[in-house]
């Protein structure tokens, strides 16, 4: 499957949206009735459903014949290439800066696991804080890529089963379901606890089946329809009703996916396209910068207006971490992936 243009830039939206629930979680007004952007921890709903999406068209193929542990292996060099360099490079700094800074840092075994990735798998016990916030929801998604095979065959990509695919579909849901209303709504990402990884693995899942049965959707594809799923996006904003919110991203991938008219194209303009591009960067390093900067308000005429400016250091930041870490990083192990299938042939 080639790139998508507007759902990778759907990605830089939602990214910066989880920024600016972030800002306005840290401003001076946190209570302030801004029904937009204090539902911001709903972008990662997003990110959940398009890695399962995309993930599906790129590599869904190799796992529908036999398990091969061979093949599994090149999938999550892949993936580690993805995801780790960055995530490493941004707690290395996060935690020297906690040092120099005299503050205390985590026992040992709990920066272990936050580097693994596996400290919201609620294995063992693990701070209620992460040194990096946001990588709660990249270490869910280690998990979902690790178990990929799984929902492979769960969701009956394999043999293309619409049963499969419906119950599967409807256990996801009702999981969703019962995570809401378990937590009153879906700003689910706590330590010690196993809902944040139900709500990746359900949303997850929903992705995959998604792009297996994305052509019945194409009635939906068009601009208007498009723009009809996103004015149920912002209904379920302003009633505050997550769920609504969920449910709706559920139509909105595969219609983007399959249209090819105004809202597509707009969507693949470059800067959009860009900062869907430079949307891992953006969503990894965020705290860490809009932490640091606040420190250097303190006290400044005009500290308000210029925390919500933080936003664009952000993205120059991003654009430098993606070019010389995500980039580089990402090519290196996929050349590795690469020799090892060719070894193995």
């Amino acid at each position: 499957m080639g790139e998508i243009k507007p759902l990778t830039s759907l990605r830089g939206v939602f990214a910066l949206w989880v920024v600016l629930f972030h800002l306005h979680a840290w401003s001076e007004r946190p209570d302030s009735p801004l029904f937009i952007i204090d539902r911001g921890y709903l972008g990662v709903d997003f990110f959940f459903m398009l890695s399962g999406f995309i993930l599906a068209g790129r590599h869904g193929l190799e796992f529908t014949s036999r398990y091969d542990f061979s093949t599994h292996i090149r999938f999550l060099i892949k993936r580690f290439g993805r995801m780790f360099p960055l995530h490493w490079a941004v707690l290395f700094v996060v935690s020297v800066s906690m040092f120099f800074s005299g503050g205390s840092l985590y026992w040992w075994t709990h920066i272990v696991s936050e580097a693994a990735l596996m400290h919201r798998w609620d294995l063992f016990h693990v701070p209620r804080a992460a040194l990096n916030g946001p990588d709660w929801s990249i270490s869910t998604e280690w998990a979902a890529n690790i178990a990929f095979p799984v929902f492979i065959w769960i969701t009956g990509f394999r043999i293309r089963s619409r049963l499969y695919a419906l119950f599967s579909g409807i256990l996801f849901l009702a999981t969703l379901i019962f995570a809401e209303y378990k937590h009153r709504d879906m700003n689910i990402a706590e330590a010690n606890s196993i809902f944040p990884l139900l709500r990746c693995f359900a949303e997850f899942g929903l992705g995959i089946i998604l792009f297996q049965w994305r052509n019945l959707f194409h009635r939906v594809s068009g601009d208007f329809p498009s723009l009809a799923v996103a004015a149920l996006i912002l209904a379920g904003l302003w009633f505050r009703w997550d769920l609504l919110v969920v449910f709706a991203i559920i139509p909105l991938l595969p219609a983007l996916s399959l249209n090819r008219g105004f809202l597509a194209r707009t969507l693949s303009r470059e800067l959009p396209y860009f900062l869907g591009i430079i949307s891992y960067s953006i969503y990894l390093i965020q705290v860490p910068i809009i932490t640091t900067i606040d420190k250097l308000l303190v006290g400044l005429p005009g500290a308000v207006v210029a925390h919500w400016l933080i936003i664009l250091p952000i993205v120059a930041f991003a654009t430098l971490t993606y070019q010389f870490i995500e980039k580089p990083a990402n090519q290196l192990l996929k050349s590795f992936s690469a020799d090892l299938a060719n070894r193995s042939l």
